[in-house]
């Protein structure tokens, strides 16, 4: 783990223990909460506007529809449903 300094009247002092522990622990929540919502991005994306989902529908029928979307959940689960090691 490398140590952090922060600034006091201008000078650089290294975080004590607790401090460390604290900024580590607000950088994994962070971390965490835009993982918890990257999928979403990456889903939307890959989805298509309205007007491109008609269209396929239109062209491939609703179950195809339905099969592309799950096909894309599956590729992009929820960030709950993933795996951590």
């Amino acid at each position: 783990m490398a140590n952090k300094y922060k600034m006091v009247d201008g000078v650089s002092i290294q975080l004590t223990d607790e401090e460390q522990t604290a900024v580590d622990n607000e950088q994994s929540t962070a971390t965490s909460a835009i993982a918890a919502v990257a999928y979403k991005r990456k889903r939307q994306k890959e989805y298509g506007s309205m007007a491109e989902q008609l269209e396929y529908i239109v062209e491939n029928g609703l179950d195809a529809f339905i099969t592309k979307q799950n096909g894309i959940k599956s590729k992009y689960p929820k960030y709950n449903d993933v795996k951590c090691a």
